[in-house]
């Protein structure tokens, strides 16, 4: 499988243009924000766009599920996107299994595209922070879980809800403010 450089329409490299796999500590890390404490915990992150694009295709865990090119001899061995997710993550359950069936996927840096993310699901976003974070869940369960004790896949999937609850409700709060501030708006006009 190859992808490319992912822009957004300013021209900066989008976060999943090439990453890694993620894993329930780099998720850890990345929520907490201790890479700013660490050389080594930096060298693990999800996202590889604070590396310098190399400049020939390398081989990397993942790339952007927006724009992929795939042999036929892989797809018929792999089979297509799993269908059990909605709507995010399904590229990711896909990159685990090319890794698993010893296919390799490259990042090609010298093709670009442009990719508007988020364009058509931006009128409910809380629908889709929910469909993320059920699909990690669906893919930790699905490739991480037998990793872990009982204990730890608890606090894993908790820990994935209690982010979206977070989010949901950061989200909630901020779309009260704006409606609020608009409201106050007219009634000071008049």
């Amino acid at each position: 499988m190859a992808g490319c450089v992912i822009r957004n329409p300013d021209g900066s490299e989008q976060k999943s243009s090439r990453r890694r796999i993620p894993n329930p500590w780099m998720a850890l890390v990345r929520i907490l924000r201790l890479d700013r404490f660490s050389h080594r915990l930096r060298e693990k992150r999800l996202n590889l766009v604070d590396e310098s694009l190399p400049d020939h295709p390398v081989q990397v865990e993942a790339i952007s599920g927006a724009f992929m090119l795939a042999r036929k001899e892989a797809l018929d061995e792999i089979g297509p996107l799993d269908e059990g997710y909605f709507m995010h993550c399904e590229d990711l359950d896909w990159f685990a299994r090319f890794a698993r069936s010893d296919w390799r996927i490259y990042f090609v840096p010298d093709l670009e595209v442009i990719h508007h993310q988020g364009a058509c699901s931006k009128d409910r976003p809380i629908r889709v922070e929910w469909h993320k974070h059920r699909g990690m869940v669906r893919f930790f369960r699905k490739f991480q879980a037998s990793d872990y004790s009982l204990p730890v896949r608890l606090l894993v999937i908790a820990g994935i809800w209690g982010h979206f609850a977070v989010l949901a409700s950061a989200q909630t709060i901020r779309r009260i403010t704006e409606r609020l501030a608009e409201a106050w708006g007219k009634g000071g006009e008049s």
